[in-house]
Order: structure tokens, then sequence, then C-alpha cells
């Protein structure tokens, strides 16, 4: 059984993992199975992922990755080998020093080059899980249900609309997600999901009552459900409309949450139109790349202080090879 790197690591121990391609140090957990690490000689950083509380959907990301056209994709973090031996169980990936959401109060200075840019490089990545070497298996639908009756995957945040009503994850429920996080950063907060909950109905248990308020939202920001849902979460839809009937649910529409950061219209049609309600209407990632405000992408920079400008490449420089 693999060690808990996790508790050695908040008791003060030293980390070493031996992978085949080298030696990685661990400096600090950035969640209980993911954590930086050094490579031991070179000092180049990466992230360690373990396995966590569920190895299935750990080996089902370690699975993708022997399809050549996620390991070779510049658009997906690259994974540079698994580990798993007596005492470690995990996966080696690249370090990337900046994330979406720690730009996010730059949303207007960086402008819709870069937004454009990471939409596109996202929708690249989501399209690639999509096709899966023309298999056509998506990261989702390799999962296999059993197990899983009870626990429907997504973040509340980016939860698509079918997968609270109960439904499989396929691939357009990730393109909903696309659009949940363009949201986000162009209006610099979290608009979807439950953060923001100040009230809940006493005689429902609290999970019930948190999965009706990101309902709700979505109701509030995008429009009415289709009341198609399975029967286990009918309380939850139920509750949801309740919550917006009263106007507990302080959120405006999509529309009017973008204006107030003065989103461009080309950009507001474009997340509208990732987050199609109806998942048989949805675009397709390969279908949203096409959508207008995409074309003629521009290269934009990212300046800091009195450096030079740096581009923000869309394409690392090497693409990892095949394993």
């Amino acid at each position: 059984m693999p060690r808990s790197i996790y508790d050695l690591l908040a008791k003060g121990h030293k980390i070493l993992i031996n992978g085949r391609q080298g030696q990685y140090q661990v400096v600090k957990a950035l969640k209980r199975n993911v954590f930086q690490a050094l490579t031991v000689g070179s000092n180049s950083p990466v992230i360690i992922k373990t396995e966590g509380v569920d190895p299935v959907i750990y080996q089902t990301e370690a699975n993708c990755y022997s399809y050549r056209c996620v390991a070779e994709s510049p658009y997906i973090r690259a994974m540079h080998e698994v580990v798993d031996n007596d005492m470690d169980r995990c996966m080696v990936f690249e370090y990337l020093d900046t994330d979406l959401w720690s730009l996010r109060a730059r949303a207007q200075e960086l402008g819709q080059p870069f937004l454009k840019a990471v939409a596109t490089s996202i929708l690249e990545a989501v399209n690639t899980f999509s096709d899966m070497d023309g298999h056509f298996t998506a990261l989702h639908t390799v999962i296999p249900s059993e197990g899983f009756d009870d626990f429907r995957l997504q973040g509340a945040e980016i939860r698509a609309p079918e997968i609270w009503k109960g439904m499989l994850p396929r691939p357009h429920c990730q393109v909903w997600s696309v659009g949940v996080t363009l949201t986000h950063f162009c209006t610099n907060r979290v608009v979807f999901g439950n953060w923001d909950q100040d009230c809940r109905v006493q005689e429902f248990p609290l999970e019930v009552n948190k999965s009706a308020w990101a309902i709700g939202k979505i109701i509030k920001l995008i429009g009415l459900l289709e009341r198609d849902e399975d029967p286990k979460y009918r309380l939850e839809f139920d509750l949801a409309e309740l919550f917006v009937k009263q106007g507990l649910i302080k959120v405006g529409s999509l529309e009017e949450e973008l204006a107030k950061v003065n989103a461009p219209k080309g950009c507001v049609d474009f997340i509208y139109h990732l987050l199609t309600i109806d998942d048989k209407r949805r675009p397709t990632a390969a279908q949203a790349l096409q959508h207008p405000w995409l074309q003629n992408l521009e290269r934009c920079t990212i300046l800091k202080g009195s450096e030079k400008p740096k581009f923000w490449m869309m394409r690392r420089q090497e693409a990892q090879p095949a394993r």
C-alpha cells in the first residue's frame, strides 16, 4: 500500500520519490493528493499527483496519457512519468507557475486577445479528450458507472445542468464548464455555484439545500431547466425553483453580470453559446472553436513590472513524446 505523502509531510518528514526518470523531493502540499516537488539534481519543479481516495479516477487519468493525442497535446499538462513501486503510486507532471484564476484581476488589462487564447487552448484540450485518437472515448465516459450512482462528477460551480439531473457525463458537460470558467475570469468572482448561500430550508438536508442553490443559480443566470431530472433529485429542483421564486438568490442574468465588467458583446455571445442549457444543442468543443469570436486570433502579451513583454503562448515549445 502506498505511503501517505500528505500525512508524512505534515509531520515534517523529508519525502523523496524514486522514479525511473529521476528522484523528486516533495516541498509542499497543494491538496491532499497534489504536491509541488523538485527534481533532485536539476531543482526543476514538478507536480506530483497521488492516488488519493479514488483509485478509479486516478487510473483513468493515467490511462489517458497512453493515447498519443493526449501525450503529445500542447494544450494538456505534460506527464513526465508514472511512479508505481512499493512506497509510492503517483503521476509526475510538468509544473505550471501561473493559472487562470490567479490572473483574473487583470482580465480587462489582458483584454480580448488573451481571453481568446485561453478559450481556444482549453477547448482544444477538451476536443482532444473527446476524440482520443479516433476512439471517441471521452475522459468521463471511460469511468465505470458502478459505484457512482450517488456521486455526480464536476464541482458544484462548473457542473452542467444534465449532470445535476443525474445523467452520465459526456464531453458536452466539459464545454459547459469552459463557459463557467470564462465567466468567472471575466467577472473576477465566482458567479455560479453555492458559495454565497445565506439561507436554507431547515427541514431538508444541508446537501440538498446546497445543490438546490447551485441549480437555482443556473436558472437565474441562464434560464429555466426542463424538469426531466432523475426522480431522486426532484427535491433539489423543487427547492431551487422555490429559492428563485422567493428572490433569495441575488444574482442577475448572465448578460447583466457580464455587463458589470463591460465584457465585449462577442465574448458574451460566445459564453452564452457554451452555456446552452440543452446538452443536445450545446456545441461540441470542435464546433465551439469555429465561433466567430475566436477567429483571427492575435498573440497577446503579459507584462510583469519592468520585465520585457512575455508572450502568452498557447502551445508549449516542444511536445512531449508519446509514451
